[in-house]
């Protein structure tokens, strides 16, 4: 299988090293491929691999799977989801490309490229886009000041289908400024004593600093009766580490709340006042950890770059 991988990739990656793991069943027990590869050139790539099912049931039969690429020029930005993973890398970076098999036999890989200037690659396609300008309401304590810089929160009003309701969110919009590894809490009190709302790990790096990170969208169709009839859907390998260089911005959710009325009734000057009334924010430096029981982060957390000056 490893020779058929290499055949079908060669033009375009090189393959560092394959590993066999098998998912806790807590967690969905799946058994996957993990290929580690590095890109060659730069572009979309579709890598596309095929199976026949093996449960000893009627339906499905066969299956085929695409999970999707962009490779940028070294020292690009990387495209960022958070709590859900990269969505584009930089040549230097390790890409692990998971290949579902449990169930299955007979894989078949093929690759499909659209080589580019890689230049043309990466967040510069798809700005983060805000429902607002960033305000802010006073001075927020910033613990963090040396690694990010806080720009501000936005707000957005989500209405629902039933009359009356409304679901209304506080992001605070964070800018990254120098290396470091920490996790950020986000939450709307200053004690200390409360739950933290958002508190997840982010590793800044240097734009030379190559990663290793997987490739976290996939789409895949099953097959029936000879091909006859197929279902589709779609898969994300997420993970909750914050890769981030020197003027990322992104944007955390800190606050969400949901607001209801009699059915009939108009808000008053105070409701729509108390909706609009921005929460005080607190920042939160804490100890850099990465749960290996989050998402797939037991794929990556062997894989982290070294701190850097360390």
């Amino acid at each position: 299988m490893r020779k058929r991988f290499a055949e079908a990739v060669e033009q375009d990656f090189e393959i560092v090293k394959d590993v066999l793991h098998e998912r806790p069943v807590a967690r969905g027990g799946e058994t996957y491929w993990l290929v580690h590869a590095k890109p060659k050139r730069t572009g979309h790539y579709a890598l596309k691999y095929t199976c026949r099912y093996t449960h000893g049931r009627e339906h499905p039969e066969e299956g085929e799977s695409e999970i999707f690429v962009q490779v940028a020029e070294a020292k690009s930005r990387r495209k960022n989801h958070v709590n859900s993973g990269l969505g584009s890398f930089c040549l230097g970076d390790t890409i692990i490309f998971p290949i579902r098999m449990d169930h299955s036999a007979d894989h078949r890989f093929s690759l499909k490229s659209a080589h580019r200037n890689g230049k043309a690659i990466g967040p510069g396609e798809q700005p983060m886009i805000l429902p607002e300008e960033p305000s802010s309401a006073g001075r927020v304590d910033n613990p963090l000041e040396a690694h990010l810089e806080y720009l501000g929160t936005v707000r957005s009003v989500m209405p629902h289908r039933n009359a009356g309701e409304e679901t209304v969110t506080w992001s605070a919009v964070l800018k990254a400024k120098s290396a470091g590894r920490f996790n950020l809490g986000l939450s709307t009190a200053t004690t200390g004593t409360d739950p933290v709302i958002q508190g997840i790990p982010i590793l800044i790096i240097s734009p030379e600093t190559p990663v290793t990170a997987i490739a976290h969208d996939q789409r895949t169709v099953q097959y029936s009766d000879n091909k006859r009839f197929a279902a589709h859907s779609g898969h994300q390998f997420t993970t909750n580490l914050l890769i981030l260089q020197p003027g990322d911005t992104f944007a955390l959710e800190y606050l969400s709340q949901t607001k209801r009325q009699s059915p009939g009734s108009r808000p008053s000057q105070q409701d729509t006042a108390d909706r609009d009334k921005q929460p005080v924010l607190s920042i939160r430096d804490l100890p850099f950890a990465v749960d290996k029981d989050w998402g797939y982060n037991q794929w990556l957390i062997d894989h982290l770059p070294p701190e850097e000056g360390k």
